[in-house]
């Protein structure tokens, strides 16, 4: 017959194999929709001043309601009517380009720099332009339709996504007092070290999401003031593409980086080195040099644990890692220092 030991170590380790069994399938459940969620705790922790204050007034599930309705507005229906004027505009300046017009300069251009490599022994093997042009029209539209394919292909994956933020939105504002405290019985840590945590985390997602919003706005600005010195057409539209794609992971660079190729096709060599020396050390770089000092001034990391949060989180988690990764640095920085002053104490109290 097993002692008493031998059986409270068997009941001990079945405890905690059926806890991590659990835990694993619960991960199996969510695991489809962690960035989702993710999401939704990102935009309740940011707009979650804004909500108490409805909740004075509304109650907890009107103002859950009001919130996340505002919070819809707010982020779809912008989303919306920039898809709609970028269609627009990038159909009006695709059919202003004819390169069939033996009038246009920079077809000229082109084609005498054409000719030339011509004449040159490298490129005697070199066929017509026009040629080379239907080709690279016929590519173009070729990737234009895969893309177009791709996106209406997953486009309910993005609409459900979409959807779950929206629903998870409304319980993270109605049961988020509920759901922190329940997190706080559970987290095996000191209540003020505790507390102090989720102080920091608030703050520096909030941090997080205006810098990148600040970051966004003077990229397009420069990048729609760089437009407008080039006399590039619509440079307002231009630089509030720049701005909405500063908050993806594509960059402002999918906007003029090809406007600046163009340019240097056609002729426009001043034009195009000067926005390609604007575009790599001014838009693109602002990035990488603002954030870190925005952020830096509002945690205890330094610079360069910031700038290698960003880049790590956004490498590791995409467009969500520039929230995920500021604020995983410094739980851990702060794990850290707690452990190490608990070291500290522990010898001055054994001295």
């Amino acid at each position: 017959m097993p002692d008493p030991d031998t059986r409270e170590r068997d009941r001990t380790l079945l405890r905690y194999a059926c806890v991590f069994l659990l835990a694993y399938l619960v991960y199996v459940l969510f695991q489809p929709f962690l960035k989702p969620l993710a999401w939704a705790a990102i935009f309740a922790a940011f707009f979650y001043q804004s909500y108490k204050r409805l909740e004075q007034r509304f109650g907890r599930t009107w103002a859950a309601s009001i919130g996340t309705a505002a919070v819809t507005i707010m982020i779809i229906v912008p989303l919306v009517l920039l898809v709609f004027v970028f269609v627009q505009e990038a159909t009006q300046a695709i059919n202003s380009i004819d390169l069939s017009k033996e009038s246009s300069k920079g077809f000229e251009r082109l084609q005498r720099g054409w000719a030339w490599l011509q004449r040159q022994r490298f490129g005697r093997n070199l066929g017509p332009l026009d040629l080379y042009i239907r080709q690279a029209a016929e590519r173009a539209s070729g990737v234009v339709a895969n893309g177009a394919g791709a996106i209406f292909r997953n486009i309910a994956v993005m609409v459900a996504n979409i959807v779950i933020v929206l629903f998870a939105l409304f319980f993270f504002f109605r049961d988020g007092e509920a759901i922190m405290e329940r997190l706080r019985q559970v987290l095996p840590f000191e209540p003020s070290f505790r507390e102090q945590r989720f102080t920091e985390t608030g703050l520096l997602i909030r941090a997080t999401i205006t810098s990148g919003l600040t970051v966004a706005m003077v990229q397009g600005a420069i990048g729609g003031i760089t437009f407008a010195l080039l006399g590039i057409d619509a440079p307002i539209f231009w630089g509030v593409m720049m701005a909405f794609f500063a908050l993806l992971p594509l960059g402002a660079g999918v906007i003029w980086a090809p406007v600046a190729l163009w340019l240097l096709l056609t002729g426009e060599t001043g034009r195009g080195i000067a926005l390609m020396v604007v575009g790599a050390g001014g838009i693109s770089l602002i990035d990488n040099l603002l954030r870190p000092i925005l952020l830096a001034g509002r945690t205890e990391m330094n610079g360069l644990l910031v700038f290698i949060s960003l880049l790590g989180g956004l490498a590791a988690f995409g467009l969500l890692g520039l929230v995920l990764g500021p604020v995983i640095m410094a739980t851990t920085i702060s794990f850290v220092d707690a452990y190490v002053a608990e070291r500290r104490g522990g010898k001055r109290a054994a001295s």
